[in-house]
């Protein structure tokens, strides 16, 4: 729903929801998190090419360099520790958290910066790779500011940007274990409910919607970071319930 209303947002919460809820390990939720934001990327890109709100050219300058960035940065995910990669993931969801709460609406940049795209394109791809995140809260002023996407486009041309970079990031960590069961059910309600989230964006104030999902968002990211050093440091967790 949230991808579906704000055009973005809904892949910070995959990860933690396939961790904390469908109990996969940080790694295996994060390869798992690549085909559910990707196939619900691709839907909600769909979705919007058939408004006219997707802008061909400028999805495939930015896939030239998030492509092999995503595929770099799942190689690179292999080797960090489960505990680190979710306080990383922690830093990230921060990030996400402030963008969409002093979110604006961005004006197109005066003159187009090719080198500027493809430079943001590696940094999203990289983060999409390593994290299996979608970058939508990067994408999206960076295809305004620096591509000359008109904000109406700039959505569906993001999520069309994150379902490529999900493809490369997946294509990073074949061999490694998925639960496809999960993955699979997963994906079918996020994107029913991003065709939800579509059919309410003329009906809800999604600044109103923005500014609470970003305040659940840092919220979620406290709670995480409080976990995962409360795990690496268990003498003080026992201090404090006793």
């Amino acid at each position: 729903m949230s991808l579906g209303l704000l055009g973005g947002g809904g892949s910070i919460l995959t990860v933690p929801a396939l961790v904390y809820l469908a109990g996969l390990s940080p790694f295996e939720a994060t390869t798992s998190s690549l085909v559910v934001v990707g196939l619900t990327g691709l839907s909600g890109a769909i979705q919007h090419a058939v408004r006219g709100n997707l802008d061909g050219r400028a999805a495939l300058l930015f896939a030239l360099t998030g492509i092999p960035g995503s595929y770099v940065g799942s190689l690179q995910s292999r080797s960090v520790p489960a505990g680190l990669l979710l306080l990383l993931f922690s830093c990230v969801m921060i990030a996400a958290g402030l963008a969409m709460l002093l979110g604006r609406v961005y004006e197109p940049g005066e003159r187009v910066s090719v080198t500027r795209v493809l430079a943001s394109g590696t940094a999203v791809g990289l983060l999409t790779g390593f994290f299996g995140v979608g970058g939508g809260f990067l994408i999206v002023p960076t295809l305004v500011l620096f591509a000359g996407v008109p904000m109406a486009q700039a959505v569906g041309t993001s999520l069309a940007v994150i379902a490529i970079n999900c493809a490369g990031g997946f294509a990073g960590r074949l061999g490694t274990p998925i639960d496809w069961k999960a993955t699979l059910v997963f994906s079918v309600v996020a994107i029913a409910g991003s065709f939800a989230g579509a059919y309410l964006v003329s009906r809800v104030s999604s600044r109103s919607l923005r500014r609470a999902f970003a305040v659940f968002i840092l919220a979620l990211a406290a709670f995480m970071i409080q976990g995962e050093l409360r795990r690496v440091n268990p003498a003080t967790s026992a201090q404090e319930a006793r």
